[in-house]
């Protein structure tokens, strides 16, 4: 047995660490998926996929009873008494109810999936009427702040030029919030036919169990597959949304049974903060769910860029996608800081077309003056403003951005190029971003002429 596992050990590491041209067909296969991996990983750290699903989680807590609201209009008027029976049937796909607090010193053991219904029969017994102009009017653009939101991050992972207009938003949206409810009407055929099927099944808990799973993730699959072809404003192929969906599926079906079997025998939530507990459960489960469905997305995006072809293509692309002129970066940071003295952000779409730049490589531009602590993104993932005043914003500082995507580290350093970069940097010291305002008239330079 342990001979076997040290060989598969070793017949893995070869896979992952040989040329191509030395493994075999299924090591070849392997290698593959392992580099699609490695690239999904670098990628989401591109996009920033934490930042992105942190502020996903706090925009689905802010409008998740707005987003109920509106939900539950549509669903109730389409399912009607069948409603309370859906929402358990959801809840119960879900595996909510599998995660839980346990038991606090009265005895009293709380789950997500009672604390959802609770929140649901809440949000259907909303008399819209009384809520007035201004109340609906809250209501509608907290749940459209959600599905904005959600969009603009597919769309940053999917380098879209923008958004959609607000009528293709609309209807897109419409569909997203009413398909639910038309599932509703075939969820419960759904549901017995698997319990029917359980029935059938021999007395074995490990297959009753892999049933349970399989519909679970089979739903959440149809789910993500629906998001991934419809919210991305692009054009989004069908077996990559297939197979992202499913590893998204996946990973968010294994994270929920592993976090309710953790919650249940040793997290003590209910004893520090009560019934409050679920909130920061909850909280976490939405982080973990988002980052799960933008890494699903990047696989998605990956396979999509592949085609059929070999891993090499990511890099070809990345080295095409690399600045002509490192001084691109300063250009770019001189129009945003136009927007900012005047109080305005500016879009990733406007600086494209301005600075008739690739939207990839301006994407990558705007990630790493990010990172510098140069400009700072919006809670819209496609707008940016300076991140402090232009008097404290270093030229060099900036032009070494753009040194970092214009240069191959792969090429080596060439001791002209390095002579160059070095006087570049040199020209600029003690410049900073006001310095350089095209309006601002230079010091005259001392005079030579001598009196007669």
């Amino acid at each position: 047995m342990l001979k076997a596992i040290r060989q598969a050990i070793e017949w893995t590491r070869l896979a992952v660490t040989q040329p191509i041209g030395q493994l075999t067909a299924m090591q070849r296969t392997l290698r593959r998926w392992f580099e699609v991996l490695r690239y999904c990983i670098r990628h989401l750290g591109e996009d920033q996929a934490p930042v992105l699903a942190a502020a996903l989680a706090f925009r689905v807590l802010f409008g998740l009873v707005p987003m109920l609201v509106v939900i539950t209009v549509v669903s109730r008027s389409v399912l009607q008494d069948r409603f309370p029976g859906f929402v358990r049937s959801i809840i119960e796909r879900l595996g909510l109810g599998s995660v839980r607090l346990a038991a606090d010193t009265s005895g009293k053991v709380s789950d997500l999936g009672s604390w959802m219904e609770q929140l649901v029969a809440g949000a259907s017994h909303v008399n819209l009427a009384a809520l007035g102009w201004v109340g609906f009017a809250v209501v509608t653009y907290s749940a459209l702040w959600v599905l904005v939101t959600i969009e603009d991050g597919f769309n940053r992972i999917y380098r879209a030029p923008a958004g959609r207009s607000w009528l293709k938003r609309l209807m897109i949206y419409w569909f997203l919030l009413t398909f639910p409810a038309a599932l509703g009407g075939v969820l419960p055929y759904l549901t017995g036919g698997v319990a029917s099927l359980k029935s059938q099944l021999p007395d074995w808990s490990w297959l009753t169990t892999v049933v349970d799973l399989g519909a679970g993730m089979a739903f959440a699959w149809l789910l993500l597959l629906m998001a991934y072809l419809w919210v991305p404003n692009t054009r989004v192929e069908f077996k990559p949304a297939l197979v992202g969906s499913l590893v998204a599926a996946i990973l968010i079906e294994g994270a929920k049974n592993l976090l309710g079997v953790y919650t249940t025998h040793a997290l003590t939530l209910n004893q520090l903060y009560g019934s409050l507990g679920l909130i920061p459960l909850f909280m976490f489960w939405m982080y973990l769910m988002w980052l799960f469905v933008l890494f699903g997305l990047e696989v998605s995006v990956i396979i999509q860029t592949l085609r059929g072809r070999g891993v090499e293509v990511l890099v070809s692309r990345a080295r095409e996608s690399r600045l002509v002129d490192p001084s691109v970066a300063i250009q770019l940071v001189r129009r945003v800081a136009t927007e900012f003295e005047i109080g305005q952000p500016i879009s990733i779409r406007e600086l494209s077309g301005d600075l008739a730049l690739d939207t990839n490589l301006l994407h990558r531009l705007v990630d790493g003056l990010d990172q510098s602590g140069v400009l700072r993104r919006l809670d819209s993932p496609d707008e940016i403003t300076l991140a402090r005043p232009a008097h404290l914003i270093d030229l060099d500082e900036v032009l070494n951005v753009g040194f970092e995507l214009a240069d191959d580290p792969a090429m080596g350093t060439d001791p002209i190029q390095t002579r160059l970069r070095d006087a570049q940097r040199a020209a600029l010291v003690s410049l900073n971003l006001a310095d350089s305002d095209p309006e601002s008239t230079p010091p005259d330079p001392p005079s030579t002429a001598t009196s007669p």
